[in-house]
């Protein structure tokens, strides 16, 4: 079979016979994950992470030549647990229509013609790996749920999981992501949480924002913060969904234009990392817009009347949700198709070794 679908195609009409006359679907993509998160190398098996607290009180009257003792200095662990996700294209070019022209074009000599190595159609199947694999690391990382269950209605209502139905559970169960470990802090009451009334509408207008609520949220999640957060100012991030972003420019844009239209431009200008996702600031700490998590949670967490938390927003530090690997290039490495003769077929892999972590649950606050 081929990794190229073409039965969306009507082939009794002239070709394009340049795969530049081929307009390709834009993707999601976030920027870089160094951008959102520390990113630790060279973790391949289960390890731990040292962390050290600090001591409790100590000072009083000393009244003869001892000093008093008693205080220590409390430590704690996480684990690093990493897990190898991945994919295979096989593609047969036999199996490709030869209507297709540009895709069949040869630019070298072939032993045979199943091998298509070196033709445009092989330039997809790697453009496509490399795409694919980006969006499997973020999907992992930041959406992981190895408890997820798909929905489960009855008497119309929603009695099980908030995976969309027909979505097999595998393309996330693999490892627990962000967002299921910011919950299992929020119910373990280590990590502070504020509340997004609009995510518990029933339906999809009831889950629709009110004006001003990423403002009321933002200002929510910064007081809630703990000292030691607002001190890391500098460093610190909101990350929004899309939806909160645009109630959040709604709210500028009522209160002054010109505020909207200059919050990117000032943060640029003060050396904030940039780029698509960067929409302005909070007290001065930047705002990034996470389409990806709106894409994910309009795409599979939907029980056919709502989604299951639509409007999320996290107030934290990359060195604090750091992101393990063994390798950076994983995330943005070359992928090397071969063609398998005996097969007469090309393949090629997509594949990360990752985990996530959150090391001081004092250094995040989360709204959803």
């Amino acid at each position: 079979m081929s990794a190229i679908d073409t039965t969306g195609l009507t082939l009794d009409a002239i070709e394009p016979a340049d795969i530049s006359k081929y307009v390709f679907e834009e993707a999601l993509l976030n920027g870089p994950l160094s951008l959102f998160h520390r990113i630790d190398t060279g973790i391949q098996a289960k390890e731990k992470i040292r962390l050290v607290g600090l001591p409790g009180l100590a000072g009083e009257c000393i009244d003869d030549c001892t000093p008093a003792s008693g205080t220590s200095i409390k430590m704690s662990e996480k684990l690093w647990d990493p897990k190898t996700v991945g994919f295979r294209l096989d593609h047969c070019s036999k199996s490709l229509s030869q209507q297709l022209i540009a895709l069949k074009k040869r630019i070298a000599r072939y032993p045979d013609e199943y091998d298509p190595t070196g033709s445009p159609e092989m330039d997809i199947l790697t453009d496509a790996t490399e795409l694919l694999t980006k969006k499997m690391v973020f999907r992992f990382a930041h959406f992981g749920d190895t408890d997820i269950e798909n929905v489960e209605i009855e008497d119309d209502e929603n009695i099980g999981g908030y995976l969309k139905e027909g979505i097999d559970v595998k393309y996330f169960n693999c490892l627990d992501g962000l967002w299921k470990k910011v919950f299992t802090g929020v119910d373990a009451n280590k990590i502070k949480r504020v509340t997004i009334t609009e995510n518990a509408g029933a339906t999809y207008e009831l889950q629709e924002l009110a004006a001003d609520t990423a403002y009321n949220t933002f200002r929510a999640m910064y007081n809630a913060s703990d000292a030691r957060l607002k001190q890391n100012r500098g460093n610190s991030m909101f990350l929004v969904t899309r939806t909160l972003a645009d109630n959040w420019l709604d709210t500028l844009e009522s209160k002054s234009l010109a505020n909207a239209l200059k919050a990117n431009e000032t943060l640029n200008t003060e050396g904030v990392p940039a780029g698509a996702e960067l929409i302005g600031s909070y007290r001065n700490i930047p705002i990034y817009v996470m389409d990806e998590w709106d894409e994910i949670i309009t795409s599979y967490f939907d029980d056919g009347t709502a989604y299951h938390l639509p409007h999320r927003a996290l107030l934290t530090i990359p060195d604090n949700v750091p992101i393990g690997t063994p390798s950076e290039e994983m995330f943005s490495g070359s992928w090397e198709p071969w063609y398998e003769k005996k097969d007469k077929k090309v393949y090629i892999d997509g594949e990360a070794i990752i985990d996530i972590n959150i090391l001081e649950e004092y250094k995040i606050i989360a709204a959803y």
